[in-house]
Formats: structure tokens, sequence, C-alpha cells
């Protein structure tokens, strides 16, 4: 198991609350981190949730360079089918990146790090606010423009060229 604390402060309670239910509703996807309990203190909130102990995609980016083709390919497709659960959902992630997602031991990947991610954001409806990583972030996100899940597929299409180059 491992252990995601996150500071309480006043503005933070809807966001803490936000990634609880985000990662209740993504019990059933092997591509995401599961989430075992969720516990407060007066100041703490504490997400217990599976040890991935593969380490972060962003750390092998670091010590193999480029991936080889094959390892590109098979992350890219399990990568997608944790998009693909979340945004049937509704549920845009807004912070793809090679650090939030992780690997397990026997080399599958699990997106983590939900507290940017929006639910109910259906396919009628866009929002707007700057959320994630910049380097990460697609071009409306950074125009201060509305967004819909298209934003997750262009942080995608980035990883993967991180994968491939290094």
């Amino acid at each position: 198991m491992a252990i995601k604390v996150v500071d309480r402060g006043k503005s933070k309670a809807d966001i803490i609350r936000r990634e609880r239910r985000i990662l209740l509703k993504a019990q059933d996807c092997p591509f995401i981190c599961h989430l075992y309990a969720a516990q407060q203190s007066a100041d703490r909130a504490y997400f217990i949730t599976e040890y991935l102990s593969g380490g972060s995609l962003a750390a092998m980016i670091r010590m193999c360079g480029s991936l080889d083709i094959n390892h590109v390919r098979f992350y890219t497709a399990e990568i997608v089918c944790g998009l693909q659960f979340l945004h049937r959902r509704y549920i845009i992630h807004r912070d793809i990146k090679p650090a939030n997602i992780m690997l397990d031991r026997d080399g599958h990947i699990r997106l983590i790090d939900l507290g940017l991610a929006q639910d109910g954001v259906v396919p009628s409806k866009k929002i707007s606010g700057v959320s994630g990583t910049y380097r990460f972030m697609a071009p409306e996100v950074l125009r201060e423009k509305d967004y819909d899940a298209a934003v997750d597929w262009w942080s995608l299409g980035i990883v993967i060229s991180w994968m491939a180059t290094g």
C-alpha cells in the first residue's frame, strides 16, 4: 500500500472530495491506481492506494532514454484504455504526463494523481480553467479557452513523443 497525503485547506475540500469520488468511480479499471481507503485528520486527507513498485514512466524515460517501439505501443495502448474508461464516465484527467503514469510490478501502467481531474464533463459541455502541467497542456488550455476531453489526447501525444525520443 501507498499513502498520498493532501493538506486540507478550506479551498481544497472540494478538490479532495472530487478526487475521492473519481477514484471510487475508477475502481473497476485496471489502468488507474486503486483506492483502498480514505481518511482525514483536522489538517490532512489520506488516500490509501495500491503500491506501484515499478516506478514512474518519467523515471523509466530518464533511465533508459527512448523506449523501444514495442514498449511505446504497449504503454500507449494501456494509457488509451485508462483514458477511455475515464472519458466514458465523463471524467477528464487534465494532467497526463510521465510522472503521473506509474508501473506495477508486472510492468502494466496505472494513471495516478486525479487531483486535477474534473468529473461531470458530458460531451455537450466544455469546461475552462488552466489546469495541468505546462509542458503537457493542450493549446486551448494555455489560451484559457473552453475545452473537453480532447485535452487528455493532446497530452498523451506528448507523452508518446517523450517515450519514443527520450
